[in-house]
């Protein structure tokens, strides 16, 4: 690994290294495992930081994880590290024959290297969110998120509407970290306009997880959106808040134009026995669209706690019994 680093490396175990740039096939490289030693002349860190050499650079980020203080005078190196997302496969023997299998990149080294340096990083890394390079971006957002300060939620709801999938997942994973109140009135304020049908859907689905009842006026909202794909979301999210009142949503469901929201409206109705929901679910034992006909089959047991296997033995009992409901 060269002279320089033979003065400070100790070889602890094997390490199998698969490097894979971004635009490039992946390839396999063996090397021996590292392991720094505590002191280390503050020229070798820097010329480290800048080498070329992927395991180079994840030995150096090694030590300077257990030296918080020399990472903060190399700040600026360790910020360039957020671009090189060189994907590396380090084995590690554990004992008894075992080994231990982690994959990390200088990139992810960085990024929470940078978490941990979070009073002196963070407005470094705020500058980098709208960095031309994803890359940067996507694991600037991951060191957001590992320090996941509540004043910093606006920043990773902004990088829910990146052009990038990857800092669009990245966001979402961050803000998952957060208490549930911080971001659902972040949401309630943004302006759909500058996000896509796939970012509004990870909106949707972040309100769901959080299953905070404080959730379901904005994902009402987004139940009423005129684009199907967004409706659909909603109501998968409105299905794991199994106590909310939702017979006005049910209802607009049911009757809604496209089948896979009357598919999922149907779903809900089980949770609220109204004659108004029996009603407009019993409505749709005409339809010849066998999706709706195996939803319908499927839920219609809870919803009156018969047992009955067709659609005209459901269609007989309701002209026995609908003028009990």
């Amino acid at each position: 690994m060269g002279f320089l680093i033979a003065r400070w490396l100790l070889v602890l175990v094997s390490v199998n290294l698969l490097v894979a740039c971004q635009a490039a096939p992946a390839k396999k490289v063996d090397v021996p495992g590292v392991k720094v030693a505590k002191i280390v002349p503050a020229s070798d860190i820097y010329r480290q930081l800048r080498s070329e050499n992927v395991q180079d650079r994840i030995a150096v980020l090694q030590l300077l994880t257990r030296q918080p203080r020399l990472a903060e005078t190399a700040m600026s190196m360790v910020l360039a590290l957020l671009a090189d997302d060189r994907q590396v496969n380090i084995s590690r023997y554990i004992g008894a024959g075992g080994f231990s299998v982690t994959t990390t990149s200088p990139a992810a080294m960085a990024a929470r290297l940078l978490a941990k340096l979070e009073r002196w990083s963070v407005l470094p890394l705020s500058l980098r969110l709208d960095d031309p390079n994803p890359v940067v971006r996507q694991y600037t957002i991951r060191a957001l998120g590992i320090i996941a300060n509540p004043e910093q939620a606006v920043w990773l709801l902004s990088a829910l509407a990146d052009s990038n999938p990857k800092v669009n997942e990245e966001a979402y994973l961050a803000l998952l970290k957060q208490d549930a109140q911080v971001y659902i009135d972040l949401i309630a304020k943004l302006d759909m306009q500058h996000f896509s049908v796939q970012q509004q859907c990870l909106l949707i689905q972040l309100l769901g997880n959080s299953r905070d009842y404080d959730a379901l006026p904005v994902l009402l909202t987004f139940a009423d959106d005129h684009n199907p794909v967004v409706r659909r979301a909603s109501f998968v999210a409105l299905a794991k808040f199994p106590h909310a009142k939702l017979q006005k949503i049910i209802l607009k469901g049911i009757a809604d134009v496209d089948r896979q929201v009357r598919a999922d409206a149907l779903m809900l109705a089980p949770r609220d026995k109204t004659p108004q929901i029996m009603a407009a679910v019993f409505s749709q034992l005409t339809t010849q669209d066998e999706q709706i006909r195996h939803t319908l089959l499927k839920i219609l047991p809870g919803l009156t706690g018969e047992t009955l296997s067709s659609i005209k033995g459901w269609q007989q009992w309701w002209q026995a019994n609908r003028s009990k409901q």
